[in-house]
């Protein structure tokens, strides 16, 4: 089918509770937030569809401009809540507000205005997808919001492509990122494989625990291919992620400080294998990190003038 959504928020919506569906084939366009919409469902396959053009209703409702009641995650494709879950082979382009997410949903619901149901993202699978010219947000993003868990999800085979710095206006971000962006949310056993992220605003590829109790362990970051990628630009930066004065960074892996609160959030047992990185001045950026093992990252075929770079406040 070809949806044409203008006027609606979302092109094509599997409702809470489904299970066993395959959204295939289709082209899905001009919807204001997201084009496909998977909430608190199973088992869901979308996969061979030209999802172009939406999301441009997002710059209105978007938690990056108004406060809430507003949408954190708006993508292209978004699955909220969802596990056992394929999106595949998906042709993602010229989106105002990001590409692909996988998220939790509950108090605070990623991909509506209104609280969801309290769901964890397991075992999903993103792969083969083709994502390019998505402005404004990440080309993928693993993300969770509330204190629950995303764990066993695998993004593979995918091309990313994005618009490195200067920044502009509605820049194409590009980028893979796992994120936990909740207190005492937490992602775990997340497999970042042979993907490639070309040209992105910020780091290629970024692994980041954001808020006070969050954890992020174990994840696998292997064969991947990086280059043309970017940095924090300042009033998107904090102490802890690099900046311009760093250079560019192919792979960044971050956690944040609240000192003196408790329950920093923590990342550790990531596991980097066979990346290359080409071209960037810096290669992995490491802050407030545990128990990293890096294997061939940056490997052969890398051109990078800082193979690993530590922050100030240290990460090992």
């Amino acid at each position: 089918m070809t949806v044409n959504a203008n006027g609606c928020d979302i092109g094509i919506f599997v409702p809470p509770g489904s299970k066993h569906v395959v959204i295939t084939g289709n082209t899905v366009r001009h919807a204001g937030v997201h084009g496909i919409f998977v909430q608190d469902s199973s088992y869901v396959t979308v996969d061979h569809n030209t999802v172009t053009n939406n999301s441009a209703g997002l710059l209105s409702v978007s938690c990056d401009f108004i406060a809430p009641p507003c949408v954190n995650e708006g993508k292209a494709i978004q699955l909220s809540g969802t596990s056992h879950s394929v999106v595949s082979d998906n042709y993602v382009v010229n989106d105002l507000f990001g590409g692909i997410a996988v998220t939790d949903d509950g108090p605070v619901d990623p991909g509506a205005l209104n609280p969801g149901s309290s769901l964890n993202a397991v075992d999903n699978v993103v792969t083969g997808n083709y994502i390019a010219k998505v402005s404004n947000d990440c080309g993928i993003v693993v993300a969770v919001y509330n204190a629950q868990t995303a764990n066993g999800n695998v993004i593979s085979g995918n091309v990313v492509k994005g618009s490195p710095p200067p920044f502009g206006v509605n820049p194409y971000v590009g980028q893979i990122v796992v994120a936990t962006d909740g207190p005492g949310a937490v992602i775990s056993n997340t497999v970042v494989e042979n993907n490639v992220v070309f040209g992105s605003t910020l780091p290629g590829i970024v692994v980041h625990s954001n808020a006070p109790g969050d954890k992020i362990a174990y994840t696998s970051i292997i064969g991947n291919k990086l280059g043309n990628n970017g940095y924090y630009p300042p009033d998107f930066a904090t102490p802890n992620t690099p900046v311009q004065d760093n250079g560019t960074v192919g792979i960044a892996l971050e956690s944040e400080s609240y000192p003196p609160y408790p329950g920093s959030p923590v990342l550790t047992h990531t596991t980097l294998i066979d990346n290359t990185v080409n071209p960037d001045q810096v290669g992995v950026w490491l802050c407030n990190t545990a128990h990293t093992s890096l294997t061939n990252t940056p490997g052969p075929g890398s051109s990078v003038t800082t193979q690993v770079l530590v922050c100030s406040h240290g990460g090992s």
